[in-house]
């Protein structure tokens, strides 16, 4: 699997930021609290947790100037094919498509 990009909208400090990452490599820099680490949590998120998640899980994406719910969209390549995970984190209400 390799991941093409990740789109975060209402992830804590990101209103909306789409990285698409490079076939040999990505480096994320940026000064402390830019939302590097932000990035790498919500790709995580977004492969390894229910949309569903307890409140514990969505209180880490929780944006920090309020706004809608958190979401994350993950565009993938598998054996020539693409898709796109995208996961609304928003409690009973969330949801998952691919």
């Amino acid at each position: 699997m390799r991941i093409l990009s990740v789109t975060v909208k209402n992830v804590r400090m990101h209103e909306e930021l789409t990285v698409d990452f490079d076939r040999e490599r990505t480096v994320v820099v940026g000064p402390n609290e830019s939302g590097k680490s932000t990035l790498v949590d919500a790709i995580e998120r977004v492969l390894c947790y229910p949309h569903r998640s307890t409140a514990d899980n969505l209180d880490g994406l929780k944006p920090r100037a309020g706004g809608g719910p958190p979401e994350v969209s993950l565009k993938f390549e598998r054996h020539g094919r693409t898709y796109v995970i995208h996961k609304v984190f928003k409690g009973q209400q969330a949801a998952a498509r691919l």
